[in-house]
């Protein structure tokens, strides 16, 4: 109401998301979506995300989608062509700058260095994040076990930001903080989450963004849930589905340890990092 933009930009799936489209229409301002158009069409599946977007999508006046599945999506629920602009994701966009950003001579970051003392350059790095909710309790305590099985192995360490919510960090803590070779650390920043990316062998995760970012890092990922939205991924091989199956989960993980030896195409298909630019010509 102070600033009374022409058009205000709304990204993803948050409920702030879904909140903020909701007051600039009351309030008659124009929306753009960033990131519009991803579905799975269960609203239990991803909660609350799934309805979040549904909801947003209703009051939104441009749709930025990500990938051509995300334009589909848009376009079976009855929404006109001239209001899509497909740009890929802007999160391709944010990882190549993070990593121009790291790898320049100049750049000193204190999480990076503490990081880089205590991850093993002679292991196969494990990277985990989780946090969905329908994953809290039975969920995390499978892929904790599936990750105690997995630490056996004398190869690998395992690297394990641990998401701050109790239901998570409880149950992580109580499992796994005794195995010399899985590193609990607390959430650390996107730069250093980006490092941690570029050493790992593979990443275990149920994050949609992770999903999203390493292809263009070569890094397999398992989803440790049973649908998703970034089905590119997917469908190119980056990334496989397992639930929270611990026995599913344990055979991924292996599977790669000693077979993946690189992808023959890394064409990220959420794309190359020219999203924005791609937005920014709409305005000019």
């Amino acid at each position: 109401m102070k600033e009374k933009p022409d058009l205000v930009l709304i990204h993803g799936d948050t409920t702030t998301s879904c909140m903020v489209a909701l007051a600039s229409f009351d309030l008659g301002i124009k929306t753009g979506h960033i990131e519009a158009g991803l579905r799975i069409y269960n609203k239990n599946a991803l909660f609350p995300e799934e309805i979040n977007r549904q909801i947003t999508s209703r009051m939104d006046d441009i749709y930025f989608t990500p990938t051509l599945q995300a334009t589909q999506n848009l376009l079976q629920e009855g929404f006109s062509s001239d209001r899509i602009i497909e740009t890929s994701n802007t999160v391709v966009d944010a990882l190549l700058w993070t990593i121009n950003k790291i790898e320049s001579d100049d750049y000193k970051h204190s999480e990076i260095e503490t990081l880089k003392k205590i991850i093993s350059r002679d292991k196969k790095n494990i990277l985990v994040t989780g946090h969905r909710r329908e994953n809290f309790v039975i969920g995390m305590r499978n892929i904790c076990e599936a990750l105690l099985t997995i630490s056996k192995r004398e190869d690998v360490i395992i690297v394990y930001p641990v998401h701050l919510n109790p239901n998570i960090k409880d149950v992580v803590n109580q499992l796994l903080s005794v195995k010399d070779n899985i590193l609990l650390t607390n959430p650390v920043s996107y730069s250093a989450f980006v490092w941690l990316m570029q050493q790992s062998f593979l990443i275990v995760t149920d994050s949609g963004g992770i999903q999203e970012e390493a292809p263009s890092l070569g890094k397999p990922v398992i989803v440790t849930r049973t649908v998703s939205e970034r089905s590119e991924g997917i469908a190119a091989g980056f990334s496989a589905l397992t639930g929270t199956d611990e026995v599913k989960i344990v055979k991924a993980i292996q599977d790669i340890l000693d077979k993946f030896d690189g992808f023959n195409n890394i064409m990220n298909p959420y794309g190359n990092g020219d999203a924005s630019k791609k937005k920014s010509k709409l305005f000019a």
